[in-house]
């Protein structure tokens, strides 16, 4: 129950901008959140680049991102990013080599706070719920979807401003 507590209070002050919005290097701080997981002895490998800077809250984007590569390392074993961007947007997709999630009505609802896919799944159930408020945040999206090749994507996109 504590730790749900703690959960909550972390969902709420997560969202909260409270940072001033600026440039982000982005291919830095993908490179920065690799580099942690390998040090934790996780596979975590970064291709493709943002190129140049992103407008954003570094803060919240960060903890976006962090969950994202936590959820893929915790049930698929490790990350590969892949980031590619062009002048309007930059897509970032973390892949893992997991089971997916077989369940259509289960991915439908990996977003709602709480939900849990399973109890195996760890957690609070508020993580990909903090993701996706981020995402929105910053003006962006934020799915997720099976690999035909096996394991889930998570696909983040995010504008970028004109």
């Amino acid at each position: 129950m504590e730790a749900m507590v703690r959960a909550t209070l972390d969902a709420v002050q997560g969202i909260e901008v409270t940072e001033a919005r600026r440039d982000i290097d982005l291919d830095s701080m993908l490179e920065g959140l690799a580099e942690d997981a390998r040090e934790a002895g996780h596979g975590a490998t970064v291709e493709g680049r943002a190129a140049r800077p992103v407008a954003g809250y570094p803060r919240n984007l960060k903890r976006c991102l962090q969950n994202l590569l936590d959820d893929a390392i915790r049930c698929g074993g490790g990350a590969s990013i892949h980031v590619t961007g062009d002048g309007r947007a930059v897509r970032i997709a973390i892949h893992d080599n997991g089971p997916g999630i077989a369940d259509e009505a289960t991915l439908a609802r990996v977003f709602e706070p709480y939900f849990r896919g399973s109890a195996a799944a760890g957690g609070t159930g508020l993580g990909l719920t903090i993701a996706q408020s981020i995402a929105a945040t910053h003006g962006g999206t934020l799915a997720l979807r099976n690999r035909t090749s096996g394991g889930l994507e998570a696909e983040l996109v995010s504008p970028r401003e004109t």
